[in-house]
C-alpha cells in the first residue's frame, strides 16, 4: 500500500496508536473522492454533528433530552435542529412525544 502511495505521489498514511485501537489517516487527491450525494459536502458546525451523533443512537431524543446531553439550552438545540433540517439532514416524524428523526445521510 505504501510503494502505491509513493507511485502516486501522495503522502504517507499518518498513524495515530490509542490503546485498545489504532487509526490510520490517508490523504487523497480531490480527483479520486467519490461524492454520492450532495450533503456528503455540507459543512455541520461542532454541535450538529454531536447532535446527529445522539440521533443516531436514539431517534427519539426529544429537543429537552438533547439540551441537558449536550449541557447547552433548548433554544439552542432547538436553532442547531432548524439548521438541520434545513439543509435536509434531518426530518421530524410525527411531532408528538410518540415523534423521532431520521437521519437523511
Amino acid at each position: 500500500m505504501c510503494e502505491a502511495l509513493e507511485n502516486d505521489g501522495l503522502p504517507m498514511p499518518k498513524y495515530t496508536v490509542h490503546p485498545g485501537d489504532i487509526m490510520i489517516l490517508f490523504t487523497s487527491p480531490e480527483d479520486r473522492i467519490i461524492r454520492f450525494t450532495d450533503k456528503v459536502n455540507v459543512h455541520l458546525a461542532e454541535k450538529e454533528t454531536q447532535i446527529l451523533n445522539y440521533l443516531n443512537q436514539d431517534p427519539g431524543y426529544t429537543v429537552t433530552a438533547l439540551s441537558e446531553l449536550m449541557g447547552i439550552s433548548r433554544k439552542s438545540v432547538a436553532g442547531y435542529l432548524k439548521n438541520l433540517k434545513d439543509k435536509e439532514i434531518i426530518e421530524r416524524v410525527e411531532f408528538s412525544r410518540k415523534g423521532y428523526w431520521i437521519i437523511n445521510l
